[in-house]
């Protein structure tokens, strides 16, 4: 089987990375198709950082925040 390499391009590595994680998100619990992994854990097998990670790494640098985050810190200041 001929192993396939990931984009050299550093701007064309990160949109991969993105649209893949995005898949994944949607279907994080889900087994892929040879029922092996989730596709968190494929993901993580992939780019070596977990989709937890990634997806936090990305709120924090677009300035979001999760439904379930923003939540528990409007509870905080009260």
């Amino acid at each position: 089987m001929k192993s396939r390499k990931l984009s050299q391009d550093p701007e064309d590595y990160e949109k991969l990375k993105l649209c893949f994680a995005r898949y994944c998100w949607t279907r994080r619990n889900q087994l892929t198709p040879k029922g092996r992994i989730t596709w968190s854990e494929r993901f993580e097998e992939m780019f070596g950082v977990s989709l937890r990670e990634y997806a936090d790494t990305m709120m924090k640098k677009n300035g979001k925040q999760g439904k379930a985050k923003a939540a528990r810190r409007e509870g905080e200041g009260t």
